[in-house]
């Protein structure tokens, strides 16, 4: 199915957070994103307090500190292998096999940890929220409220629109949504829709009716639902850099031989391949293993 364009703006939030101040100077995010960003901003900028002040977080990006603490014990292993003149060059090899093969096995119980708190992110401390409910004191209000809904010109669902989001009345806005982006979908056939589109100014970015769609969109994105995006998309980049730090140690043989993992930023602080991730020690320049 078709992401809507919540559900696209949700993504690339969660991508880039500077995206909506920068795109709406750059003239990136235009009509109706706008309006929806604007209406929306506050419900983010909670989630995403929300999410980077989370522990479980703060234990996921320790991801390229916990290989370290895997594998720097296995180096002294694998350099007393090679420095050892007893040993014939099969002898090192199987030697050196059974080293890579233990510290494989650590890396995978990092990784299974990862996972697991990973999991608990997403589906414990942030996760999908619950469909919401019409309390019962409001069920014969709105219930009410959609009934005429249909039967209305479109000023006075325009009005009901514009009331409900002036009161945060996040259950009407709800249930009106749906009715109001069907009548969006008649288009021109819509004798007051075509008329709203005659009495347009060129200041008009968009028809107030298609406003108001917009306005409502963003101001029904709840604060659960923007933080479980945040957490899924922040898990899955660390996930995805807690696989590069573990190729590049096995790819260079030793932590200390990883010329990847010594490369720092411009105030001297270790980079690397895993920019989202706390900085692990910089491992001291070594011969190849």
């Amino acid at each position: 199915m078709e992401p809507t364009a919540v559900e696209k703006l949700l993504a690339r939030w969660a991508e880039d957070p500077e995206f909506f101040t920068t795109g709406a100077v750059t003239g990136a995010l235009v009509g109706a994103d706008v309006l929806r960003w604007e209406a929306v901003a506050p419900t983010l900028d909670e989630a995403r307090r929300r999410v980077l002040q989370s522990n479980t977080l703060a234990f996921l990006r320790r991801g390229a500190v916990l290989v370290h603490a895997a594998v720097v014990p296995f180096d002294a292993e694998l350099e007393a292998i090679a420095g050892n003149p007893r040993l014939s060059d099969q002898g090192q090899r199987e030697a050196r096999g059974a080293v890579l093969a233990r510290r494989d096995a650590a890396l995978e119980q990092v990784v299974q940890v990862f996972d697991r708190a990973a999991e608990q992110l997403t589906h414990s401390d942030f996760p999908v929220p619950r469909p919401s409910r019409i309390a019962d004191p409001d069920t014969a209000r709105i219930t009410v409220a959609v009934v005429r809904a249909p039967h209305l010109g479109l000023p006075e669902l325009e009005a009901e629109l514009e009331q409900a989001l002036a009161r945060g009345d996040a259950s009407l806005l709800e249930a009106l949504l749906p009715l109001a982006r069907t009548r969006r979908s008649r288009g021109e056939s819509d004798p007051d829709y075509r008329r709203e589109l005659a009495e347009m100014t060129m200041g008009d970015v968009l028809p107030t009716f298609d406003g108001l769609i917009a306005r409502a969109e963003g101001v029904l994105v709840g604060v659960d639902r923007a933080a479980h995006v945040l957490a899924r998309a922040l898990v899955q980049r660390l996930r995805h850099q807690l696989e590069m730090v573990i190729l590049e140690v096995q790819k260079a043989g030793r932590w200390a031989a990883s010329t990847m993992l010594r490369l720092v930023d411009e105030r001297g602080v270790p980079r690397g391949i895993c920019p989202d991730l706390d900085p692990p020690p910089a491992p001291e320049v070594g011969p190849p293993a």
